[in-house]
């Protein structure tokens, strides 16, 4: 009825290529019901081993494209042969896209000689499923998750209620609806379900304005972002300390009439030790102002490791001053998971300060002048409950990153999108620091408010102010989805027994 198999083999991958279309910089959401449906097509009337494998090319094309910056953070920035970074970067894509299959391969399982309504039930499950097992198990890698593509979407008001998952959760239950509208052999009681189903799904966030949970409060704060676009090549050379911290210092100069200033991470290309007099400095010049400056700088310990931090200038003494350490670390980039194991294999790297430990705060708070503030420092953006531990206390988010390990690809667009999604599900502010872009002011809607473009130098100046309050995502965060998806599989499981 659909495909010879090799053809529906190359459907596959063709639709998995399709997918990063829907994400950061393109931004095409429909892209997304096209690329399942192709998918959902492909594996109709085959068993579920080739179900398996069709998800497994699913994979590679959504992967491979999608997160194709990795080759360049490997092989421009960690000194890799062209091969060792083409062989780590396939392996990474490898084992994304078993995720994929794994999906399909219990889809197939589960809906084979089953009546129409278990699909329904078993796709959308599955693939989140699978999506929010992506996003924790071994460190987690929840980049890409369907939810992401539809920031820009009516969908997206949905997001202080259900989070990025639960946007997918009804992605995947409209595009399942739209193939059993279109297929033959389902009864019109099973196409006027699924009719129903998508119009609610989306007239519901287009007839009215959901309730929201927070509230601005006090006066508007004035912020800068100081964006240095400091090269990777360049950032950690001896030589090139000084000037690097003259330059964040006459960027600053003109801005220190601002409430908040920030530097993204690791500005300071030194430890903290190192350079003390510089930010005793900084600290008594932003006192002067009375003005918080927030700066990336790794930090050694007293027992001798280091760690990627946060620190806060000028609103406290220098000896008190708020810091945060970063709690989840980069695998490969910050740390080397397996150390004992693949130490002699990718010695080869020679990437810089990739020794990290994990800071062992419990919420990911500072205090910043009278506000408590929410920490995430690069990556740790895109871990949901990470972000959520930081409320209801935080009154806006702050997101230090270097993205100069991202080259110019799809990886620093992709990364504001998932922060904008944050802004949305939390109901937060975001002042989002980088090296080389894209630094932003993101208002709670997700709306970026003013940006400054990748590989670019400059100071982006915003407005924001504090929040309180709490969305019902930020308190309950994705469990009761998790028990939802739980019971549509049970559901499923006895429609298929009677």
């Amino acid at each position: 009825m659909f495909w010879s198999n090799w053809k529906a083999d190359v459907l596959s991958l063709i639709a998995g290529a399709l997918l990063p279309l829907a994400f950061a910089p393109f931004s095409w959401w429909l892209v997304v019901i096209v690329s399942l449906l192709l998918l959902l097509m492909s594996i109709q009337n085959v068993s579920a081993t080739r179900a398996a494998w069709r998800g497994y090319l699913f994979g590679i094309g959504y992967f491979g494209i999608g997160v194709s910056w990795v080759y360049v953070s490997i092989r421009l920035f960690g000194n890799a042969t062209t091969p060792l970074a083409a062989t780590i970067t396939l392996l990474f894509i490898l084992v994304l896209s078993a995720y994929t299959a794994l999906a399909i391969w219990v889809v197939r399982k589960l809906t084979a000689d089953a009546p129409p309504a278990v699909l329904l039930l078993v796709f959308p499950s599955v693939w989140i499923l699978t999506e929010w097992l992506r996003g924790w198990l071994f460190t987690g890698f929840g980049w890409l998750q369907i939810g992401y593509a539809f920031v820009d979407s009516p969908l997206a008001e949905y997001a202080p209620w259900f989070g990025t998952l639960g946007i997918g959760y009804l992605v995947l239950i409209t595009v399942t609806a739209i193939f059993m509208m279109l297929s033959a052999g389902i009864n019109k009681q099973m196409k006027a379900i699924s009719l129903a189903l998508t119009i609610g799904i989306w007239g519901v966030p287009m007839a009215m304005d959901l309730p929201t949970y927070t509230r601005m409060d006090g006066d508007a704060i004035n912020v800068a972002l100081v964006q240095g676009n400091v090269s990777q090549y360049i950032k950690w050379r001896k030589s090139q300390r000084q000037p690097t911290l003259n330059m964040y210092h006459q960027m600053t100069e003109q801005h220190w009439d601002k409430d908040v200033i920030i530097w993204p991470e690791t500005a300071i290309p030194a430890f903290k030790r190192d350079v003390s007099t510089y930010l005793d400095a900084i600290h008594h010049a932003a006192r002067l102002s009375d003005t918080i400056l927030m700066t990336g700088l790794p930090i050694r310990g007293q027992n001798g490791d280091y760690y990627n931090a946060l620190t806060v200038l000028g609103s406290t003494n220098l000896k008190d001053k708020a810091t945060y350490l970063k709690r989840r670390l980069v695998p490969f980039g910050e740390y080397l998971p397996l150390k004992f194991l693949l130490e002699p294999v990718l010695g080869y790297l020679e990437i810089p300060m990739s020794d990290f430990s994990a800071g062992s705060q419990e919420k990911p708070l500072i205090k910043a002048a009278e506000h408590q503030v929410g920490v995430l420092i690069c990556y740790e953006i895109a871990f949901a409950g990470d972000v959520m531990e930081a409320l209801p206390e935080a009154s806006y988010l702050v997101n230090i990153s270097n993205d100069a390990w991202f080259g110019d690809s799809l990886g620093p667009h992709q990364h504001l999108q998932i922060t904008r999604m944050r802004a949305i599900e939390t109901g937060r502010y975001i002042l989002r620091a980088t090296n080389t872009g894209i630094s932003a002011v993101i208002e709670p809607t997700g709306r970026v408010q003013a940006s400054l473009a990748n590989t670019r130098r400059g100071v982006l100046a915003g407005q924001i102010h504090s929040v309180n309050g709490q969305t019902p995502y930020s308190h309950y965060a994705d469990y009761p989805l998790i028990a939802v998806l739980s019971v549509m599989l049970l559901l499923a499981r006895y429609i298929r027994r009677v």
